[in-house]
């Protein structure tokens, strides 16, 4: 049996995730061909975000522009973007202002 390839990403959290959960980078391993959706799952068990990263409570996924090595990523492709050994994945806040 042919033991199964892992990955290692870095993880990268700003702002009020961050501050919440006390966590600035993680290292993790993932198998060969994850997803960033494999990813957000598995941050989700990892930080205690018991309604994952569509929380409306502000400190889920679905308040953060999502950058793999500095590029945003669409969410639409979530599912089906591949994550690469060393890859950076920063989460960053989407930032608001006017009045």
């Amino acid at each position: 049996m042919k033991s199964m390839e892992r990955i290692g990403i870095k993880v990268s959290l700003l702002g009020p995730l961050r501050m919440m959960k006390g966590v600035r980078e993680l290292d993790i391993l993932l198998p060969e061909n994850a997803t960033l959706e494999d990813l957000m799952a598995l941050l989700s068990q990892k930080l205690h975000l018991e309604k994952g990263w569509k929380s409306s409570e502000g400190m889920g996924f679905g308040f953060y522009i999502i950058m793999v090595n500095g590029i945003p990523i669409n969410p639409e492709v979530l599912g089906s973007y591949r994550l690469k050994d060393r890859d950076i994945v920063t989460f960053a806040p989407f930032l608001a202002g006017g009045g």
